[in-house]
């Protein structure tokens, strides 16, 4: 053996960066390894994780007699015969490719022993490594990060099951096992990259049962303030979060659970947040979303917060687009704070079907949903409900402001014996269009409004119920010129003095085929602020009042169905008539909806508007002749 010149014989293994290796001849260097990068997938191996489609290949530094080669292992089973290829030398390089891939395995080895074309032994490569196949595992009580990935041998910390899913794969799955992962103030982000979804819910004991329910995968921050973000992603696309707990136990300022910037295609699905802002002083936000793209679907996002500024359950800003299906959002027991916010849009756009939205607590001021910079929201099949909150508390189902808004098939309700300060729907520019939406207000405030509206460039309210039970203006309108108010009702029970519909500044309104119900004192059905100002349209409607039917602030008035003809016709209201004002006998379960007692005069009184819309607020086609009202009863 040529021993002097032993030291300078060493091979190259394309696999990974320290794979598990040794040289029985202690007279040569160590193995020196290094990645190969491809395209799909990314590296043949980090670490001691081996790709299940991955050839394994070795390059040596000098030529290889080939027939010197000797090779065992647990592997050989499973390769083809050896490559032999030049790189820098005859017969330098051999690749150990899989006949149809390497099977799933929690170790793997293989054995090498060679000699060089001119004599010079090399020292025994031995490996040893799990295989995985697009997915890595990772278990908080069964796990280590030196082991592989794979499912015998998960690692242990999330970031390094990422770490090796990055490493060999565009794109990929790592699955979390139950248990609870601790991410402390020392620790960094998780970071989401590329392609990865990152699912929990899976029982460590088998990784074939899954249920998020039963077996959660908590991650928990235990982190001071003004840290950043508990998971994050930024510049990618194809990223996943499904069926993981999430929380934080942050007594400090400035923390956020999930934060996307500049992420398309993103999924969060099944995951429960909770615990942001428990003792916060500035602001907190549990999905933070910045240039984003992408769809959030059953997830639950809860905050029980104290002494908090600017909580945010939902922040979707710059340019986002997003699309909420089956979110619940909690904002409960609230012992005071500044602004709570359920979903937050800045110059973003959001889709929202079923979403259901509570809210509870004392000097807080609760928004629903909150909307400016030219944001857009369509809203369907949804509930959002302010529950015990008192005098000192602020609520808005939603607030817009210079924003558009559409909202079909939604409720939002106030039920507190409290005085809240309670606003169903407050917009200030921008578009509102309503249809079979509820609102319902109990709070006893006596300044409540189902709607405060101002400056629309387009509003239209259909098939909708606006109902209070101390409101000084149940719907407040003004400055909408061309408003569309269709087939709704309009409803005060206890108020003794009430205006149920107050519009200002808005000539040109259409009014028709709706309900006007409030027999308590002093109860006006409609107010303008002056005879200038009356709508172009005024029919069909029934005025079921006890007080007045029309008023205006420069002295116009009508308490009778006569008179209020007579001021439509002096004024020149072109479109009137059909107006009634008989008891409609609707359900007393809260649904307003027809009886068999409901007189004709409302059932087939309405008039048809099928040009606008064609369903009444259950969905059922509208027939001829139109009902009066939110539903259609022939």
């Amino acid at each position: 053996m040529k021993m002097h010149e032993s030291s300078h014989l060493f091979c190259l293994l394309c696999l990974g960066l320290t794979l598990f290796c040794s040289c029985k001849n202690q007279l040569f260097d160590s193995l020196v390894m290094v990645a190969t990068l491809a395209s799909t997938p990314k590296a043949a191996s980090i670490s001691n994780t081996l790709d299940s489609s991955s050839p394994i290949v070795i390059t040596f530094t000098r030529s290889i007699a080939t027939s010197s080669l000797k090779t065992s292992g647990t592997i050989l089973s499973e390769s083809k015969p050896p490559a032999w290829s030049s790189k820098s030398a005859a017969n330098d390089t051999v690749a150990f490719s899989p006949k149809s891939g390497w099977a799933v395995s929690d170790s793997t080895t293989l054995i090498i022993d060679c000699t060089s074309t001119d004599g010079y032994p090399i020292a025994t490569v031995s490996l040893g490594f799990g295989v995985v196949d697009h997915a890595v595992y990772v278990s908080a009580d069964k796990g280590n990060d030196s082991y592989p990935g794979t499912a015998g041998r998960p690692k242990r910390t999330i970031q390094a099951g990422l770490d090796v899913a990055e490493a060999l794969y565009s794109q990929a799955e790592v699955k979390v096992a139950e248990g609870q992962y601790i991410i402390a103030t020392s620790d960094p982000d998780i970071v989401l990259t590329q392609g990865i979804k990152l699912a929990g819910g899976y029982a460590k004991d088998d990784w074939m049962v899954r249920d998020a329910s039963v077996y959660a995968s908590s991650i928990v921050s235990t982190r001071d303030s003004n840290v950043g973000a508990l998971v994050t992603a930024m510049n990618c696309s194809s990223v996943a979060i499904d069926g993981l707990t999430m929380s934080s136990t942050d007594n400090g300022s400035d923390l956020t659970i999930i934060k996307f910037d500049t992420v398309n295609d993103f999924t969060i699905s099944n995951c429960t947040i909770s615990g942001i802002a428990t003792r916060v002083e500035f602001t907190s936000r549990a999905i933070d979303l910045q240039k984003s793209e992408g769809t959030l679907t059953d997830d639950v996002l809860s905050t029980a917060t104290h002494q908090s500024y600017n909580t945010t359950l939902i922040a979707a800003e710059s340019g986002s687009d997003i699309t909420l299906k089956g979110i619940t959002l909690k904002a409960e027991n609230i012992m005071g704070g500044q602004d709570i916010f359920g979903l937050d849009l800045s110059n973003s756009k959001a889709t929202v079907t079923s979403l259901t939205a509570t809210f509870s607590g004392s000097l807080a001021n609760f928004r629903g949903i909150c909307l400016d910079g030219g944001s857009t929201l369509t809203l369907t099949g949804s509930a959002i409900s302010f529950l015990s909150t008192d005098a000192a508390s602020f609520s808005n189902g939603i607030h817009s402001a210079n924003s558009k808004v559409l909202v079909v098939r939604s409720t939002i309700s106030f039920s507190t014996s409290r005085k809240t300060l309670a606003t169903g729907i407050f917009c200030n520019g921008g578009s509102l269009s309503l249809d079979s939406v509820k609102i319902r207000i109990d709070t006893g405030a006596g300044t409540d409004e189902a709607l405060a509206l101002f400056s629309l460039n387009a509003l239209s309210l259909s098939n909708s119920i606006f109902s209070s039970a101390y409101p000084m203006k149940l719907c407040y309108i003004d400055g909408c010129p061309s408003a569309r108010i269709y087939n709704c009702l309009f409803e005060c029970d206890k108020c003794p003095t009430t205006m149920m519909l107050v519009v200002s500044g808005s000539a040109g309104a259409s009014v028709e085929n709706n309900i006007f119900l409030g027999q308590a004192f002093r109860t006006v059905a409609l107010s303008f602020d002056s005879a200038a100002n009356l709508p172009s349209a005024l029919c069909n409607n029934d005025f079921w009042v006890a007080y007045r039917f029309l008023a205006t602030d420069d002295g116009l008035a009508a308490a009778d169905i006569s008179t209020l003809e007579s001021v439509l016709a002096t004024h020149g209201v072109a479109s009137r008539g059909g107006n009634v004002a008989v008891a409609p006998s609707l359900s007393s379960d809260g649904n307003y909806s027809p009886t068999s007692s409901t007189p004709i005069s409302v059932s087939q009184g309405g008039a048809d508007v099928s040009s606008i819309f064609t369903s009444d607020m259950t969905g059922a086609m509208r027939t001829t002749p139109w009902s009066i009202g939110p539903y259609e009863r022939d």
